[in-house]
């Protein structure tokens, strides 16, 4: 390949994550495709995969995750589903409507060899997609991240204008240097 072919091929290629697949914006995490804003803790260290959505405490003593679970629909119906589906038993049941959107809260218990693991569940009827934000933590630890946990599914929301706005994808520009110049 001769230089000039290389450098266009290099012309526009995407620098940096894909706004198509989220954004976050200090602990906002922003994904136009879905019309999705979500508030992690601040502090949190988080990360966007192509699944889910996450934030571990400093501490690593508590996860927050976002997923899909299927298309939008009954969110009672998709805890039930998957409740049933990992052998779960939902506890304080409750519905709430962030953003206007239904959504279903409920608490789970999960024995591992580390000891029970408290399941703050919310499911979030989105209008692309059945969302579930799952607070996980040791039961020793719940009491100190409900509030946290309860923080994060009631931010979920539709993306604001100046969340869009803020969404910016960095492409490559292959620009001839002139005469003298440096980088």
């Amino acid at each position: 390949k001769t230089q000039a072919a290389f450098l266009r091929e290099l012309e526009g290629q995407l620098i940096g994550p894909d706004p198509a697949a989220g954004v976050f914006h200090g602990s906002r995490f922003l994904h136009p495709g879905l019309d999705l804003a979500l508030e992690f803790p601040s502090g949190w260290q988080t990360q966007n995969a192509a699944t889910a959505v996450a934030a571990v405490s400093p501490r690593k003593d508590a996860l927050v995750v976002l997923q899909s679970q299927g298309p939008p629909g009954d969110p009672r119906a998709a805890g039930a589903k998957f409740a049933q589906a990992n052998g779960l038993v939902l506890q304080d049941a409750s519905s709430q409507s962030p953003d206007g959107m239904q959504a279903f809260h409920a608490l789970a218990e999960k024995q591992t060899q580390d000891g029970p693991l408290v399941l703050d569940l919310t499911w979030i009827s989105h209008p692309k997609s059945m969302l579930r934000v799952s607070g996980i933590s040791p039961q020793a630890r719940y009491s100190a991240q409900a509030s946290t946990f309860a923080a994060v599914s009631r931010s979920v929301s539709r993306l604001s204008a100046a969340d869009r706005d803020g969404i910016h994808e960095r492409r490559l520009r292959v620009v001839k240097a002139s005469a003298g110049e440096t980088l």
